[in-house]
């Protein structure tokens, strides 16, 4: 089996917010991209994002730990490729600059491509970068 190329998965600003049944939400907008001759317009998806503030301010600097699905506190996410939606695991996320409106983050996951449908690539490590603008529009569950 092949590692993905995460090369190709280039994060635009993001958001987050109050999730309407628990903890937070993160989404992250992705550069389209070419897989297999098509066209990729996809986004990470993680929701039960479990914080202790939503003060931008007091979340910069810190480092929050999750643990992996199934366990207790887990993050649900997901990445959309190749017909499948993946289950993305959330290690780690780590608040850097904050302002009244954005903070910046970097999220240390892995993808599990195995799960529907890409079983030619294995989980892969993804560590990437991404810029996330408070929101207070609802999002669906």
């Amino acid at each position: 089996m092949a590692r993905f190329p995460t090369e190709l998965l280039c994060p635009k600003t993001g958001s987050m917010g109050t999730h309407p049944f628990e903890g937070y939400f993160i989404r992250v907008p992705l550069e389209p991209f070419q897989f297999f001759g098509d066209t990729v317009s996809t986004s990470v998806r993680l929701d039960r994002v479990s914080l202790p503030t939503s003060d931008l301010a007091k979340l910069s600097g810190q480092t929050q730990t999750f643990p992996l699905n199934p366990e207790d506190g887990y993050i649900d996410g997901s990445i959309y490729v190749g017909n499948g939606h993946h289950p993305l695991d959330v290690q780690q996320i780590t608040f850097g600059k904050a302002d009244k409106k954005s903070i910046n983050a970097v999220i240390d996951c892995a993808i599990d491509f195995e799960f529907e449908g890409l079983e030619d690539f294995e989980k892969t490590a993804w560590k990437f970068e991404v810029i996330l603008g408070w929101t207070d529009e609802p999002q669906n569950a």
